[in-house]
Formats: C-alpha cells, sequence, structure tokens
C-alpha cells in the first residue's frame, strides 16, 4: 500500500511483482528455521508459540494433522490457532479437542490483514464468531507464571 501510495507502483500486485515478490528487485529470502530452532529461540526470548491455522499444514488426513501437532507439543509448542476464518465448525472441535489433550493453549484469529480483505473483521472469525476472552487470559497468566 505504502509504495501505491507514492506512486511507485498503480497497485499491490505490482508492488509484489516488481519489487517484493521472489522475483522482484528488493527480495531477500527469509532465514529458514527448523521448529526446534524456532521454538528454542522464541522461548530464549520469553515468548510463547502459537501455531497459526493448523489445518492449512498441507497434511492428507487428520491423523498426519494430529501427529504434526503432537511433535511440535513434544518440542515445546505452547498453543495452537483452535478458531480461524477458514476453520470449519468440525475443525474447531477437533483443535479445541488436541488442545487440551496435549495440554496447549487456545487461540484465534480472524486473518484480518487490513482493507484487502473486506468480509474479515478484527477479532471476529469467519466474521460472527468472536474470539473468547478466556484465550487471551490463559496466555497472559501463562506469560506471567514465567
Amino acid at each position: 500500500h505504502a509504495l501505491a501510495e507514492i506512486g511507485a507502483v498503480t497497485s499491490t500486485a505490482q508492488a509484489f511483482s516488481k519489487y517484493l515478490g521472489q522475483n522482484g528487485s528488493a527480495y531477500i529470502d527469509k532465514e529458514r528455521l527448523t521448529p526446534r530452532q524456532a521454538i528454542e529461540l522464541i522461548h530464549s526470548a520469553g515468548g510463547i508459540i502459537s501455531l497459526a491455522h493448523p489445518i492449512q499444514l498441507r497434511k492428507q488426513n487428520r491423523a498426519q494433522l494430529r501427529n504434526e501437532i503432537k511433535n511440535l507439543a513434544d518440542m515445546g509448542l505452547d498453543a495452537i490457532e483452535v478458531i480461524h476464518s477458514d476453520h470449519r465448525e468440525s475443525g474447531v472441535v477437533m483443535l479445541h479437542e488436541w488442545a487440551d489433550r496435549f495440554g496447549l493453549l487456545k487461540t484465534g484469529g480472524s486473518d484480518f490483514h487490513g482493507s484487502n480483505k473486506l468480509h474479515i473483521k478484527l477479532g471476529f472469525a469467519q466474521s460472527r464468531r468472536r474470539i473468547p476472552r478466556s484465550y487471551f487470559d490463559a496466555i497472559v497468566a501463562r506469560l506471567r507464571a514465567g
């Protein structure tokens, strides 16, 4: 948006194709960390790790997804995103059960990215489901406990 606002490009899409995308002149590849490295780094900084929209991990079936979440929990994962704009009710129920089974905090998100996703409202998943305050309170309690 900023590049379009100053007239450097005509659209966000052009900003990515010309500058920010993989073939763009300003593109810098991300440093890739293993899950274990990321978990250790975030924990060393006093943070909590939540796996965002786990249903989008491209696993072939629920058993593979459950095993991946279990493995990450064993490495120190703290939370999983239970509620997300793309999660159906059955997925929310499944992830809630897995969070309880693996001792994980629950998080939720609307996937709000500003005005480019008009159907998504900040703080609401699926434009109608509010993220429970209890999720936030549990994270704060964990941080305070150290």
